[in-house]
């Protein structure tokens, strides 16, 4: 998996090398990994948005953008700016797929890396996604910060982070009773603005979100939050995590 993580040895070769970006593949390649200039992970999210900016921006391509819920809601603004749907989906390509058939959409992606155009398939191709983010760095001249630095100028400054809980099989039905408990209007003293169910359940606050879901593939609990700074999101996940018992 193009992760964090998992790629410590291109991050060497970037500063060994002096390379203006890294680019990572998973096994089958249809996810994509970004590594900066100075050997930094760029958040799968923002180089969906960083992708979808360019083909909106520099490409003057309009058509809606299928993304799943737990992608960037820089997503949402550049879709404000630049006219076009953002359509949210469930977790899963055999989701956001069909959706970008049937709305012959621009782009979509999910937040594991994976990312489809138009004109292509509809289903994920981390080699052209990486072909893209390179055309991008090669139409503008800037390097990968300076492109992540465009987006945070369109959309404003984002941070975002996951963590994958393993719980016992036992505990599942309790939490998830604690999770669809109603009547909930704050999270860690932070207000919550609304909340959805489209996979697992999204809690919005001001300019960010928290979400909670079961793993589709693992006997994992996913936690995940995105807002302004990254202080905010480590108040946000450590918050559901309490109120969860997790």
């Amino acid at each position: 998996e193009p992760i964090a993580h998992n790629l410590t040895e291109i991050t060497s070769l970037i500063a060994a090398h002096g390379a203006s970006i890294g680019i990572a593949l998973d096994g089958d390649a249809d996810r994509v990994g970004i590594i900066d200039e100075q050997g930094r992970f760029v958040t799968t999210l923002d180089t969906f948005s960083i992708l979808a900016q360019y083909l909106l921006e520099q490409k003057q391509q309009r058509g809606a953008i299928v993304k799943g819920v737990t992608s960037s809601i820089a997503l949402n603004k550049l879709g404000e700016a630049y006219g076009v749907d953002v359509h949210e989906m469930r977790v899963g390509f055999k989701n956001i797929g069909p959706k970008m058939t049937e709305v012959d959409g621009l782009m979509g992606g999910e937040e594991s890396g994976g990312f489809a155009f138009r004109g292509h398939i509809p289903e994920r191709d981390g080699i052209l996604s990486g072909l893209y983010f390179l055309e991008y760095m090669a139409t503008t001249g800037d390097t990968p910060t300076q492109l992540l630095q465009r987006l945070t100028d369109k959309a404003g400054p984002h941070s975002f982070q996951r963590r994958d809980i393993n719980f016992q099989a036992a505990d599942r039905e309790r939490i998830l009773e604690t999770l669809n408990r109603s009547g909930l209007t704050e999270i860690g003293g932070v207000p919550i603005l609304d909340t959805d169910t489209i996979d697992g359940r999204r809690f919005h606050v001001e300019d960010g979100w928290l979400a909670v879901r079961f793993s589709g593939t693992e006997p994992l609990l996913r936690v995940y939050a995105e807002a302004a700074t990254p202080e905010m999101v480590t108040k946000l996940l450590d918050a559901a995590m309490e109120y969860l018992g997790v």
